[in-house]
C-alpha cells in the first residue's frame, strides 16, 4: 500500500449542501497537512455535490446511489490510501488540530493502533460546543467492556491504522448504531495496550432537527439489536453484562421522556436501570449534572475555526458595499483604502454621489484599481442614496458602509466566515469602535453571534455595521425615505434600525459578533451641531416604536432611557453631555405626544 500519503478522511454526505462546505474547510485548515479527502456522495438529492467541488487536490469526490451511511463508509475504505484512517460526517466540524492531536501518538509510538478523544455537540445555528457528560472515572480500562457499557466515541474523533481495520466493515444493515457496531468489532481485534486516550476535544457534532438521533424509537430498536450481538458472548462478565443492561435501560428512559405519551414507560425504564446495577452511579449523577448546568450560568467553550479558504473550484460570495457619500471628500479615500486590503476583495463598492458634480474626480481617478459603480441621486437624505444603490446592486452579501468610517483588514473576511457557518441567518451586524483611537493591528477570534430581537436590534445597529444576504434583501423594501439623515426635518435617523426591523420580521435570523470589526467617528457631545440633531434623534424613535407596533410600556422605557443613561455619561465625559441627553429626552417626549398615526406608514 503506498505510504506517501498519511491519513485518509473519509467523509459520508447526503444532503447537507448547506453545511458541507463548512465541514471541508475544517479539514483543509488542519495543521496536520499530509492527507486525502475522500467524500463519498451517497445520492444527494440536494446541491450536495456542487458545495464539494474543490480544486485542491487532496480532495475526491465518490459517488453512489443511496446505500445508507455504512455503505458510504465501506466505499471510502475501499478507495483509502493513507497510512491511517479517520472518518468526519458531512455536517460535523474539527477542530484545526485534529488530526495533529489524533495522528502524533501512532506515528510516535508503533504499538498503537487506534487513538480517539473527545467530542462535542452544538445545536444547528448556534456556536456553543456542550459537553458530554463523560464518565471516564468509571472506566473498566478494558475498551472492549467500555464500548458494552456506553458508546462514547463517536466515529469523527478516531484515527486508526489501515493495517488494523483490513476487511472490517461497516454492516450495511445498520442505520443506526453502526459505529458502536463496528467499534466492538474493531476491540476485539485489539489489545488494550494498542489503544490511546487522547485528552483533547476534536470534534463538533451538530445536532439538528434531521440527524438521526432525533429518531427515538428507531435509535432504541437499533441499539438494543447492536448490544445483543455481544452482550451474551461467554467472554463477557455477568457484571460488566448487567452494568451495560442497566446503561441501556437508562439511555431509553432518557430518549422515552422527551416524548410526553411516552413518559409512563420512561419511568419504568429508569427504575430497571437502577434494578440492573445499583452501583452504576453514572445514572444519578448524569441526570444531575445536566440540571446543574442548566442552572448555573453555562461554561460552554465556542467552536474554533479559521476562516473559509475558498479554492479555485469553489467561488466565493460576492459582496456589494453601497456607500453614500455627501460633503467628503478625505474620508471616503480613506475609507477606500481601508477597502483595498480586505481579503475577499469586494465584488463592487457602488459609491452613490450626492455631492455637486466633479467633487469626487480626483478620487475616483485614484481608485481605478478599485470595482466602483459610480452613480449621482439628486434626491436628498442617505435613504433614498442607498435605495439607489439596492437597484443596481448584484452581490450575495451587502454592506453599508458610511463614508467616514473605516474597515478592519479582516472585516469582509470575518463577514464571509460567519455567513457561512450560519447559513440559515439572514443578517450579521459587527462591532464598531472610535475611529480615534483604532488599533488595526489588534484583531478578534471568531465567535458566536448572538441572535437579535425586535427588543435588542435598537443597541448599535448603525447601517454601517449591517450585511445581509440578498434574500434577505430581496424580501423586503428599501429603507424607509422619510426618515433617515437628510430626510424630513423631524426625522433624521434610524433608517437603519427600521430596515433591520423589517428583515427580522420577514422571518429570517440576525445577529451581532464583536469579531466583525469597524472604525467610526466617536460621538462629540461638545459638537452645537449633534446637540441640535438629538432632539431630531428623539422623534426619530418614537416614529419607529409607533410605526412598528411597539408596546406602550417599551415606549416609556424608551423614553426614560436617556434620563437613566445621564449619570453615567456625565461621569464619563463631564457635564457636556447632559445637553445630548437631554435634548434626546425632549425629542422622545415630542415624539410620543405628538406623532400622528396617519404619518407613520
Amino acid at each position: 500500500m503506498p505510504t506517501d500519503i498519511a491519513v485518509s478522511v473519509i467523509m459520508p454526505v447526503h444532503n447537507v449542501g448547506a453545511y458541507v462546505a463548512a465541514g471541508i474547510d475544517t479539514v483543509l485548515t488542519q495543521t496536520f497537512r499530509n492527507f486525502e479527502l475522500l467524500v463519498i456522495d451517497d445520492g444527494s438529492t440536494d446541491d450536495t455535490a456542487e458545495a464539494v467541488r474543490c480544486s485542491d487536490p487532496r480532495v475526491h469526490l465518490l459517488k453512489q446511489t443511496q446505500a445508507g451511511v455504512s455503505a458510504a463508509r465501506n466505499t471510502g475504505l475501499a478507495a483509502a490510501k493513507g497510512r491511517y484512517v479517520a472518518f468526519l460526517d458531512g455536517d460535523d466540524l474539527w477542530h484545526p488540530k485534529a488530526l495533529q492531536w489524533l495522528i502524533e501518538p501512532l506515528e510516535a509510538k508503533a504499538a498503537l493502533s487506534f487513538t480517539h478523544a473527545r467530542f462535542c455537540r452544538f445545536e444547528d445555528g448556534t456556536d456553543r460546543a456542550l459537553p458530554l457528560p463523560w464518565t471516564e472515572w468509571q472506566r473498566t480500562g478494558n475498551a472492549y467492556w467500555d464500548m458494552l457499557i456506553d458508546n462514547t466515541l463517536h466515529p469523527g474523533a478516531i484515527a486508526v491504522r489501515t493495517e488494523a481495520i483490513r476487511n472490517l466493515l461497516f454492516d450495511p444493515a445498520l442505520r443506526i448504531g453502526e459505529d458502536r457496531d463496528w467499534f466492538l468489532r474493531l476491540f476485539r481485534r485489539l489489545r488494550p495496550q494498542e489503544i490511546h486516550a487522547v485528552p483533547r476535544t476534536v470534534l463538533y457534532y451538530r445536532q439538528r432537527s434531521a440527524s438521526a438521533v432525533r429518531d427515538y424509537e428507531r435509535f432504541l430498536k437499533d441499539e438494543d439489536a447492536v448490544l445483543r450481538r455481544y452482550l451474551y458472548a461467554d467472554d463477557v462478565p455477568e457484571r460488566i453484562r448487567r452494568r451495560a443492561l442497566s446503561a441501556q435501560h437508562f439511555h431509553a428512559a432518557v430518549l422515552l421522556a422527551k416524548m410526553p405519551e411516552k413518559w409512563k414507560e420512561a419511568v419504568r425504564r429508569y427504575l430497571r436501570a437502577l434494578w440492573q446495577d445499583p452501583l452504576y452511579l453514572e445514572n444519578l449523577l448524569r441526570p444531575l449534572r445536566k440540571f446543574w448546568w442548566k442552572c448555573l450560568p453555562p461554561q460552554v467553550q465556542t467552536i474554533p475555526y479559521s476562516p473559509v479558504h475558498y479554492a479555485a473550484g469553489r467561488t466565493p460570495p460576492r459582496i456589494s458595499l453601497i456607500v453614500a457619500t455627501c460633503g467628503r471628500h478625505d474620508e471616503l479615500a480613506r475609507l477606500l483604502d481601508s477597502l483595498r486590503v480586505q481579503t475577499p476583495a469586494p465584488y463592487e463598492i457602488i459609491i452613490v454621489d450626492q455631492n455637486p458634480a466633479g467633487f469626487l474626480d480626483d478620487i475616483l481617478a485614484q481608485a481605478k484599481d478599485l470595482p466602483i459603480r459610480h452613480v449621482s441621486e439628486s434626491r436628498r437624505g442617505a435613504s433614498p442614496a442607498r435605495n439607489r444603490g439596492l437597484e443596481i446592486a448584484a452581490g450575495d452579501i451587502i454592506g453599508f458602509p458610511d463614508d467616514d468610517c473605516l474597515y478592519a483588514p479582516d472585516t469582509l473576511e470575518k463577514v464571509v466566515a460567519t455567513f457561512d457557518r450560519y447559513p440559515a441567518w439572514g443578517g450579521l451586524l459587527g462591532a464598531w469602535e472610535p475611529l480615534e483611537q483604532a488599533d488595526r493591528s489588534r484583531t478578534r477570534p471568531l465567535e458566536p453571534p448572538r441572535r437579535l430581537t425586535c427588543r435588542t436590534a435598537f443597541r448599535q445597529s448603525e447601517t454601517y455595521v449591517q450585511f445581509f444576504r440578498r434574500q434577505a434583501v430581496d424580501s423586503v423594501t428599501g429603507f424607509d425615505e422619510y426618515i433617515g439623515p437628510g430626510a424630513a426635518p423631524y426625522y433624521g435617523s434610524a433608517e437603519d434600525t427600521e430596515y433591520l426591523l423589517r428583515i427580522m420580521r420577514a422571518g429570517f435570523a440576525v445577529g451581532r459578533t464583536r469579531a466583525v470589526r469597524l472604525f467610526h467617528p466617536a460621538v462629540d457631545y461638545a459638537s452645537p451641531q449633534l446637540r441640535r440633531k438629538a432632539r431630531t434623534y428623539g422623534i426619530t424613535r418614537m416614529y419607529l416604536l409607533k410605526k412598528h407596533g411597539f408596546s406602550l410600556p417599551f415606549q416609556l422605557i424608551n423614553l426614560l432611557y436617556p434620563l437613566v443613561r445621564l449619570p453615567l455619561e456625565c461621569c464619563r465625559h463631564g457635564w457636556k453631555a447632559f445637553p445630548y441627553r437631554w435634548e434626546t429626552f425632549c425629542g422622545r417626549l415630542w415624539g410620543l405626544l405628538h406623532v400622528h398615526p396617519t404619518r407613520i406608514r
